[in-house]
């Protein structure tokens, strides 16, 4: 069981690298900031994720005590996870191998937490800048709401292809809602005609006894 959750770490697609580039295109499509400044926030969470010191497994478990609701067997599973990564981190930096290159998304899932912790914490200290330090808090907090959505493109292989799945169906789901509506709208302009021709007849009125002649121009 272990040699199969080391495989399956080692499988995830995409790497690290590749989900910061889908982070950072869809950001940027999104007119988050000047690209410049974009790059520069993509480049700081990739050096900490590779920097980051990994805490020995028992310290690491000190730390983040077993949660209210969290079972034994999934206690059990966190910790294990936590230890697979931190030896497989390990022998990947002895061996010059940069993490960002050759983990997913479980590494950033176990680590991220702490180290946007350290980072929020740098902030309130040393930014005055609170329009920067808001965008750099947003920076953060968007690409952990991308770890942890099921639904995140940023976290699929061909982010490209997804996008466009995505935006498809959203056209289509756009183009069988004004489908809707304009039938919707049909439906009640003809109810609306047939009440008034219906109050017409109750009235008395009708073309043959209404006195309009229809006369022919020469």
């Amino acid at each position: 069981q272990l040699d199969a959750q080391i495989q399956s770490i080692m499988d995830e697609q995409p790497k690290l690298t590749v989900a910061m580039k889908n982070y950072f295109s869809k950001l940027l499509a999104e007119g988050f900031c000047e690209a410049t400044e974009l790059q520069a926030l993509s480049r700081d969470m990739l050096r900490r994720l590779n920097g980051w010191q990994w805490l020995t497994p028992p310290q690491w478990g000190l730390l983040h005590p077993q949660g209210e609701t969290q079972t034994a067997l999934e206690r059990i599973e966190q910790i294990t996870t936590y230890k697979v990564l931190h030896k497989m981190r390990e022998m990947a930096v002895r061996n010059n191998g940069k993490p960002s290159q050759l983990f997913g998304r479980t590494y950033v899932r176990v680590i991220l937490p702490d180290i946007k912790l350290q980072r929020i914490q740098e902030l309130e200290e040393s930014e005055k800048d609170e329009t920067r330090r808001a965008l750099i808090k947003q920076f953060w907090d968007g690409f952990w709401d991308e770890v942890s959505s099921p639904e995140s493109l940023v976290w699929v292989e061909d982010f490209m292809g997804a996008l466009r799945e995505r935006h498809n169906k959203r056209a289509l789901e756009a183009q069988e809602r004004a489908q809707k509506q304009e039938v919707q709208e049909t439906d009640s302009l003809r109810s609306v005609m047939s009440e008034l021709v219906d109050g017409a007849r109750r009235d008395g009125y009708s073309p043959a006894n209404s006195g309009t002649r229809i006369e022919t121009i020469e």
